[in-house]
């Protein structure tokens, strides 16, 4: 999903449209959010703009970097999202029968599970589960 819409949007696109589709589910009257954008008040805006526009009204977003440090439901949230990642990537790794690691580009053990997993691969050939646009993979790939 993301590399199709990696395509058409660039990151910060998709990470506007993904936390304004939980606002927008939630309608909530403040929304608390870790910056997902170099400029935290640029993703506030952008956050308001969309809801507005899906006929949300009037929302304070407070957008900052590091929130989760600084306010314990945003700490909550994260800890729950990555508890949800790490199972998700534990299944996939008994989906396909292979130790992948955490899934991040600094972890030794998913960078060397790329380079076996891309040895002599074109990107057609890529199972659905890499992501292709990650620049991890298209340095594999061309090298």
């Amino acid at each position: 999903e993301i590399d199709e819409r990696r395509k058409r949007h660039t990151m910060n696109e998709i990470m506007v449209e993904r936390f304004s589709d939980v606002i927008v589910q939630f309608h909530p009257d403040r929304a608390i959010v870790d910056a997902a954008d170099v400029k935290a008040e640029r993703f506030a805006a952008n956050l308001r703009a969309n809801y507005e526009k899906a006929g949300g009204g009037e929302i304070e977003i407070i957008s900052e970097f590091k929130a989760d440090d600084h306010y314990p439901l945003v700490s909550a949230a994260s800890i729950v999202a990555k508890v949800h990642r790490d199972r998700s990537i534990r299944a996939l790794e008994a989906n396909i029968g292979a130790e992948i690691g955490s899934g991040y580009p600094a972890d030794p053990k998913t960078v060397r599970f790329l380079k076996e997993l891309l040895k002599a691969k074109e990107l057609d050939d890529i199972p659905s589960y890499v992501r292709k646009s990650w620049k991890t993979v298209q340095s594999f790939i061309y090298t």
